[in-house]
């Protein structure tokens, strides 16, 4: 490790915050020896507080599958009749699969393509529900910056997407239905959440820092 205030035993006694910054200042420096060992508490305190998914469900293969079940849920609920309260619960199910796994699915996707290393996929979120994916941060910032920012992009725009396809989806055999109007609102709601909140926390948040800075060589 270079020059560093930080050894393996304080690194190992670091909150989040702390983390947080840490992480922050070593790709500053572009520091890959500390990076890495910050890399392993960051794992090391998301799993103690997140649930791992399997590693089968980290292949976009998996995700689309989970994600095209859930259009096939939400579609069955557009066109069933005789029972609302079926109809409207399969749809709510449908779009509950499709807006969690699109957005990891969008970043498997990515991954895969831009031969990106992650670190799993865990339950996190504030709810603890969203499958989120954990980037290796050494891999991670060795990519260019046009690599980094397509990744954080990639989330974001499957969440945008999809929810553009359940909208079409409702528009076309369900929008005189009551529950499913009310469906298609809170939709619009969540579209315009993913656009307003992400710019500021979310994932284009990150994508637009990735532009200012330089990546780690080895």
């Amino acid at each position: 490790m270079k020059d560093s205030p930080h050894d393996k035993a304080s690194i190992s006694k670091m909150t989040a915050t702390e983390l947080k910054r840490a992480i922050a200042d070593a790709r500053k420096t572009r520091d890959a020896y500390l990076l890495s060992d910050l890399c392993q508490r960051r794992l090391s305190l998301y799993s103690g507080h997140h649930r791992k998914l399997p590693k089968w469900l980290e292949h976009p293969l998996s995700l689309g599958l989970i994600v095209l079940a859930g259009y096939a849920l939400l579609y069955t609920g557009l066109i069933m009749v005789g029972d609302v309260f079926v109809e409207t619960l399969a749809f709510a199910i449908g779009v509950v699969i499709v807006l969690l796994f699109s957005h990891p699915l969008g970043h498997s996707l990515c991954s895969k393509i831009l031969k990106f290393q992650t670190d799993g996929l865990f339950l996190g979120g504030e709810a603890g529900i969203e499958p989120t994916f954990l980037v290796h941060l050494p891999s991670f910032c060795r990519q260019s910056r046009t690599r980094r920012f397509a990744f954080h992009i990639s989330g974001a725009v499957a969440t945008l997407v999809s929810t553009s396809a359940i909208v079409l989806f409702a528009a076309a055999f369900g929008f005189n239905n009551l529950f499913l109007a009310v469906s298609l609102v809170l939709l619009l709601v969540v579209a315009a959440f993913e656009t307003a909140n992400s710019p500021r926390n979310g994932d284009i948040a990150r994508a637009m820092r990735e532009f200012r800075i330089e990546a780690i060589s080895t």
